[in-house]
């Protein structure tokens, strides 16, 4: 039966879009007869160095020193080299297309204080804190690093670091102390950012006494800025500022294309997080390719991610600047001081894009929250979702209950390459629990074991060829091998993200794609692979449940069993009528294979760091396996309960 679209973009949408005029640009130019969304992407993969140099010449990028060439590969996919000879500044290239706009950033705290800033004050205050920076020795190459909220300040303060040429990486404010020198202590900066004191749920939060024991861990750090000026014992971003008032204009220091911008870290569910290196020129350019073409990002728009500064999105959000575009920045819980209160904002400030995570719109369902009864969302004409596949339930809240004229995106790629492999698209269908395409320039293939593409069979989602926001290397990483372990070891010279994936097929132009969890964690119950997220799909919606994570059991008869673990609603307790109904639902919406064996209340489930749940933590600990290390999790007591279950209901087979 053909799958009916939830909404589809109408003639003017298309026709406006930037995606449709890049199109245009490339028939005139080149020659071509692309006529649909996937005739564009098959010549962005067919013809990597024309599309990328399309996507920087009608941007424009301000490049200081023009490329040699575009493209030089080598033996080893990690080896390719990117518009060679060319140099740059990526706070240049974000800061210029906004100067003239009055306000560039607005951002909110739960207290509902509005805080602005326009284009040309932000190129002062970033010039200003460039300067103090630069007298502080602080310039190319030298790592600077944040733990930081999401504000105004800390833009300015990452702007400051990478208009001089400098490596950022940033660490939310409710990381633990463990958790931060994990990271920091790789990278070693000489100079950190703080937000020593934030908001969260109504309560006052001081870092200050966390911070202080972070600098005496790490000796290379020799100073410490407080953005929200609270802290006498660290420099005052207010006093930085002042020290270098008669500065007007920063000093963007070009360099070339593969420098270090941004060191980003992996979850660390198994180790210490690895330290991944991203480069100036890849991060920008694919970037602006996903803003302009895929979210449909101009100036004029303004958009909105919610995200903490210890998560990609938050890099990715800031570069919406290099598009024009404004940004609404909020910090705190998105459910206080009232479950509206993001889309109160959105209504409020006129937002084009808003980005979110399918756990909030799950939420915002069962707490009753219904925007499109009562706030107009006349500017919002994307929402983007991510962090986890979207379900059934998501779709029909959205358009049921938010608001029915809107693109909703499910969208998915990683901190591994800054980027999504799978985006967003103002100008293709919306249909339920699918990806809408391939994002442009990336040559996504879903494959077998023996390394076949295939369609509507579930296999590994992998890119086939290279891309520029590939990362240039993890830190101290000898002969790029933890590199290579990452994502090379499935297919020889093919980017293997992990994830279980299935290309679906509609009509001409528009496949879809399904993600249905990490490969890594796939179940196997009587040598049937299913993914977790299937039965999350499924238990979602059942109101009781607060969240769950589903993980395999390898049994005596060396067969995997299902095991459900659910966190219910504050004074419920897990009885045999909910069990059925758990049940039920995954055997009618997933198959029998998919129905746990045993299904277990917990009172909550590990997350990392970036708010993610921990199914390898889970799946280790029942297992016998190496515990996961407990200092990379948010919540890493909650173990305990998990141990305590192994010991009582599991016993342990072992070769």
């Amino acid at each position: 039966m053909k799958k009916k679209a939830l909404w589809i973009p109408s003639v003017r949408d298309i026709a406006t879009s930037n995606l449709n005029h890049l199109k245009v640009n490339i028939n005139n130019k080149y020659g071509t007869n692309l006529n649909d969304y996937n005739s564009i992407h098959q010549w962005s993969i067919n013809h990597k160095e024309e599309f990328w140099v399309t996507v920087v010449e009608k941007h424009p990028v301000i490049f200081h020193q023009t490329a040699t060439s575009t493209l030089q590969l080598g033996k080893h996919p990690i080896e390719t080299k990117w518009f060679i000879g060319s140099t740059l500044n990526y706070a240049e290239n974000l800061i210029k297309p906004v100067e003239d706009v009055p306000e560039a950033i607005v951002a909110y705290t739960e207290e509902g204080i509005r805080n602005s800033i326009s284009g040309k004050e932000l190129k002062i205050k970033v010039a200003q804190l460039a300067a103090y920076l630069k007298s502080k020795g602080i310039s190319q190459g030298d790592n600077v690093s944040a733990i930081v909220s999401n504000s105004i300040e800390t833009i300015i303060a990452m702007l400051a670091t990478t208009s001089l040429g400098a490596v950022w990486s940033s660490c939310a404010t409710e990381f633990g102390e463990k958790g931060i020198l994990d990271r920091l202590e790789q990278v070693q900066p000489k100079l950190i950012f703080c937000s020593s004191n934030y908001i969260y749920a109504g309560k006052k939060h001081d870092i200050s006494k966390k911070v202080k024991a972070v600098m005496q861990r790490i000796e290379s750090i020799n100073e410490c800025i407080d953005l929200s000026n609270h802290c006498e014992y660290f420099t005052l971003l207010k006093s930085a500022l002042e020290n270098h008032k008669e500065v007007t204009a920063p000093i963007y220091v070009p360099v070339p294309f593969d420098s270090p911008l941004y060191i980003m870290y992996s979850s660390g569910t198994t180790g210490k997080p690895k330290c991944i290196i991203h480069s100036v020129g890849g991060t920008l350019i694919t970037q602006i390719k996903e803003h302009k073409y895929h979210t449909n990002l101009s100036k004029g728009k303004r958009t909105f991610q919610f995200t903490t500064c210890g998560w990609m999105m938050w890099n990715s959000m800031v570069s919406s600047l290099a598009c024009g575009a404004g940004l609404l920045l909020f910090d705190g819980n998105p459910f206080y001081p009232t479950p509206n209160i993001l889309f109160d904002l959105i209504d409020k400030e006129g937002c084009y894009a808003m980005g979110i995570s399918p756990k909030y719109l799950l939420t915002c369902d069962k707490e009753g929250v219904k925007p499109i009864d009562s706030h107009a969302l006349k500017e919002l004409r994307i929402i983007t979702s991510t962090g986890s596949p979207l379900n059934e339930q998501c779709y029909n809240y959205v358009y049921n209950k938010v608001k029915k004229d809107v693109c909703l995106a499910s969208i998915s790629g990683g901190t591994d390459i800054i980027a999504c492999f799978l985006a967003s698209n103002i100008t293709l269908p919306v249909y339920s629990e699918e990806l809408q395409c391939k994002s442009l320039g990336m040559d996504v293939q879903i494959l077998d074991e023996k390394g076949n593409t295939i369609v509507n069979q579930k296999g590994e989602l992998c890119c086939s060829s290279v891309f520029p926001s590939m990362p240039i290397g993890f830190l101290n990483d000898n002969a790029d091998q933890k590199y290579k372990d990452a994502y090379f070891t499935t297919y020889e010279n093919k980017w293997c993200q992990k994830d279980m994936a299935e290309e679906v097929v509609h009509d001409k132009g528009t496949n879809g794609l399904i993600i249905y969890g990490r490969s890594d964690t796939v179940l196997n119950p009587g040598g049937v692979r299913i993914g977790t997220a299937e039965i999350y799909r499924q238990i979602d919606p059942i109101n009781e449940i607060v969240e769950s994570v589903v993980v395999g059991y390898t049994n005596a008869d060396k067969d995997v069993e299902v095991i459900l673990f659910v966190v219910l609603k504050e004074y419920l307790e897990l009885n045999d009528a909910l069990k059925t109904t758990i049940k039920t639902n995954i055997r009618n919406g997933a198959s029998p294979r998919h129905v746990p064996n045993k299904i277990i209340q917990v009172q909550d489930t590990p997350k990392t760091l970036s708010g993610k749940v921990a199914e390898k933590a889970v799946m280790n600990i029942i297992n016998g396996f190496a515990n996961t290390q407990k200092d990379t999790l948010a919540n890493p007591d909650c173990l305990e309960e998990f141990e305590r279950i192994k010991k009582e209901q599991f016993k342990v087979y072992k070769d």
